[in-house]
């Protein structure tokens, strides 16, 4: 019994990106872009409110700072 062998023939077509899927992948790489710098800006501004939270100003700093520049009777405020 013979077996017949053909051979398969590995082509590869070269791809040519059109004018039009070039500016799409561009326009997905600016918006993957962009929303990085979107969150980068978010993580900045919730750091800083993070740290008021944190350390907020306590009045008895305010107090020893009034009382320092100014008179104790400008400064009962609290």
């Amino acid at each position: 019994m013979k077996t017949l062998i053909r051979t398969q023939a590995k082509l590869k077509i070269a791809n040519f990106d059109s004018p039009a899927d070039q500016f799409e992948k561009k326009m997905i790489n600016s918006r993957i872009r962009s929303d990085y710098k979107f969150y980068q800006k978010l993580f900045v501004i919730l750091f800083i409110s993070c740290t008021f939270l944190i350390f907020p100003e306590s009045p008895q700093d305010s107090d020893v700072l009034c009382k320092k520049y100014h008179s104790t009777e400008a400064c009962i405020v609290w």
